[in-house]
């Protein structure tokens, strides 16, 4: 069953009838830079396990398929139902670090990297991937080497990112444990990093430092691109820190194998993976976390190296997450047998059944911006805020709550289109 549905499936091709139209908040992520003095973390999901995260004035963008699928041919294989909502990468700020969890075509879309690198402002973008993959940039792309680090598990990295107004230039560094890479937008050497700042001194007030700490951590999963390269680069999640807010993005993973048919309440007779409660209880709590629904399929034969709705639950759990949203879901068909909706609706389910409150792991639809403020951003706007203002800013929030809704709804509708006979 699941061979013939998946065969028939990947040859189909697609007519401009056959996308499903995204709206993607552009204004809040370009505007992002204006208010980031006030924003800890702003979060926007681009379909399946795309996602951009903003964080202390950094751009992140994490496993991007842009494109319209995730094969290493243009004519057959898992291909994206849902549009992206945005034209080229000109209408996105500069992506200032490209983060990768594995090589898997869905994760790793050489078609989206090429068109992301035509756009001049992303030329000198940092990219980190597991062990085994700068080599596979290095020989696609015109990149340097330094502008490439790889991370093994539990691997740390200090990120500052240095601004000069005078120039409008961004110097970025990197610093682990075990040695110091220089990493910029003119792929500077370390001692170049140093001359710049010592030329500096003079003008500190120009300068200004943002640090980040990038995290490789481990993952339940596996990595191929081609029929002899089967699990020869590595395969991990990533957990971001700023000193306002931290997020883990888990890419793909699984949490235990389960046989066929097995029951929920029998789950817990079989073990599961004990990195996600290292990883909690080591980089957490977050305050927003990106984690795997699906796909789901008729058997659990992918149950090892895939989480359903459930087990993402338990994942959400242990990683110690305040907030949570679901990927890897609702954006690329020929994936699995099951209909698209139901990751979504066990989540559901499976949310209520444990008592936790909906709010803590939601849907959340492309394109949509997830913001959480600062602290001090809070008892700023309740110390200064004026009547007039409070009711202007209930207004928009209360218009901003039924747009999200009915955004929330339409995604519903048209994913029931999108499971319909073909």
């Amino acid at each position: 069953m699941f061979l013939r549905v998946i065969t028939r499936r990947s040859f189909k091709r697609l007519s401009k009838e056959d996308y499903v139209k995204v709206d993607v908040d552009l204004k809040s992520i370009n505007d992002y830079s204006i208010y980031e003095d006030d924003i800890g973390l702003q979060l926007t999901w681009f379909g399946h396990a795309a996602a951009l995260l903003q964080i202390n004035g950094f751009n992140i963008l994490f496993d991007p398929l842009l494109s319209s699928r995730a094969s290493p041919v243009p004519f057959m294989g898992p291909y994206r139902y849902r549009k992206r909502g945005f034209k080229s990468f000109s209408e996105l700020p500069q992506i200032d670090l490209l983060i990768i969890s594995h090589n898997h075509y869905d994760h790793l879309d050489k078609t989206t990297l090429k068109e992301m690198f035509k756009e001049f402002k992303n030329r000198k973008l940092h990219i980190f991937c597991p062990i085994g993959l700068k080599k596979w940039f290095l020989k696609r792309y015109n990149l340097l080497k330094d502008q490439i680090t790889e991370g093994d598990w539990w691997d740390d990295f200090e990120i500052t990112k240095i601004e000069n107004p005078s120039t409008s230039e961004n110097t970025i560094t990197s610093k682990s444990i075990s040695k110091s890479i220089s990493l910029n937008e003119h792929s500077m050497s370390s001692s170049s990093v140093m001359s710049l700042l010592g030329s500096m001194n003079n003008e500190e007030s120009l300068i200004t430092g943002k640090k980040l700490r990038i995290s490789c951590v481990p993952a339940q999963h596996s990595s191929r691109r081609g029929l002899f390269d089967g699990n020869k680069s590595l395969w991990c999640g990533w957990a971001i820190k700023s000193d306002d807010a931290s997020f883990y993005f888990a890419g793909d993973t699984g949490y235990r194998a389960i046989p066929e048919n097995c029951p929920d309440e029998d789950r817990s007779l079989y073990p599961h993976c004990p990195f996600f409660t290292q990883i909690g209880k080591i980089y957490g709590p977050f305050d927003y976390a990106c984690i795997p629904i699906g796909p789901s399929n008729d058997s659990n034969i992918a149950t090892a190296v895939h989480v359903d709705s459930t087990d993402a639950i338990n994942i959400h759990k242990e990683i110690q997450s305040k907030h949570s949203i679901p990927i890897h879901w609702g954006t690329v068909a020929n994936f699995c047998t099951i209909e698209i909706t139901h990751d979504p609706n066990l989540l559901r389910s499976q949310m209520k059944k444990s008592g936790l409150p909906l709010e803590e792991f939601n849907i959340a639809y492309i394109g949509q911006v997830l913001k959480l403020l600062k602290k001090d951003t809070y008892k700023n706007k309740n110390k200064n805020k004026d009547k007039d203002k409070n009711k202007d800013e209930n207004k928009d929030t209360n218009q901003e709550q039924q747009q999200q809704q009915q955004q929330c709804e339409l995604l519903e509708q048209q994913l029931l289109f999108i499971n319909k006979e073909e």
